[in-house]
């Protein structure tokens, strides 16, 4: 909560440097003063939106919890089969949770015009509740639940970019002088073990890599090249949201290409952005956030 008033003392301090309604101050205002203000509005947003994934997760631990007492009961096959489907619901939610800190931790260190305390702290918190999201449903996923997951029975096209949640939605590119604003990135990946089984042996995990963007409207395709023992190893993703679930035994480094639509460009004046991650199997997985310009293509 202070932090979230820091940020409202930010954006009040703001609008009174630009007061005055005259030439000057409305030329400045046009030059600066509207990027600067959106930058503080999309850290606000940010701030509610880690405010409100706390009562997401106490509501994930509650289902999960009940869900948990149920399936010691459950005997009859359409109760169990129930119930599965309950479960990786559940894990579907999680993931999104985690994906969204990720994502607000992102935005927060990339775009925050506070103090690098007050940013600290935020991250802080986020951290914190990134371990108690991770930990709502367990560390170990039955194989049925794996399989179910990786083949996808919640269509991902089905989801928006905005999150299920909808809490501190990735909005589209704000523009000054017909260039955009620089592109917020956040990849990573979650991560679950998967339970031994007679016919299959131990260290198998579940997870999920992920790409989120600001301005995800001029994201051409995002191209995803895998270890070649995965088939397919090449995967191009041409709506989000950005992401791929798989099992498999050690972890390696995912290659991601991000291509532009036709009229935009890196600022290395390419249409393609390269970066790579290397799957992360510690706990419930990591991410990393960067900052890329992007510019226009004139005539």
């Amino acid at each position: 909560m202070t932090n979230c008033n820091s940020v409202v003392a930010e954006l009040a301090a703001l609008l009174e440097r630009y007061r005055g309604g005259g030439m000057n101050s409305s030329a400045r205002w046009a030059l600066s003063g509207k990027k600067e203000s959106a930058k503080i509005r999309g850290s606000l947003e940010a701030h509610k939106g880690a405010l409100a994934l706390v009562v997401e997760v106490t509501t994930l631990h509650m289902a999960a919890a009940a869900a948990t007492d149920i399936g010691k009961v459950a005997v009859d096959s359409s109760l169990i089969k129930g119930h599965t489907m309950r479960i990786i619901e559940q894990l579907a939610k999680q993931d999104e949770i985690l994906e969204q800190i990720a994502w607000i931790r992102g935005v927060i260190s990339q775009r925050s015009t506070g103090s690098e305390g007050g940013t600290l702290v935020m991250d802080g918190y986020l951290e914190t509740l990134n371990d108690y999201a991770g930990s709502v449903c367990g560390d170990f996923v039955t194989d049925e639940v794996a399989e179910e997951m990786r083949r996808g029975p919640l269509n991902s096209t089905d989801r928006t970019s905005t999150t299920l949640l909808g809490l501190a939605p990735i909005k589209p590119l704000a523009t000054l002088n017909d260039q955009p604003d620089p592109m917020t990135i956040v990849i990573g990946n979650t991560h679950r073990l998967v339970e031994p089984t007679k016919t299959k042996p131990n260290n198998r995990h579940l997870w999920s890599f992920f790409v989120r963007a600001s301005g995800e409207e001029i994201i051409q395709q995002v191209r995803i090249d895998l270890h070649p023992t995965f088939s397919p190893s090449r995967l191009l993703l041409k709506t989000a949201p950005h992401k791929v679930t798989k099992i498999g035994w050690g972890y390696f480094v995912i290659d991601v290409k991000i291509k532009l639509k036709s009229g935009y460009r890196w600022a290395n004046n390419t249409h393609s952005l390269h970066l790579e991650w290397k799957l992360d199997f510690d706990g419930v997985g990591s991410s990393i956030a960067h900052q890329y310009t992007v510019t226009t293509m004139r005539g």
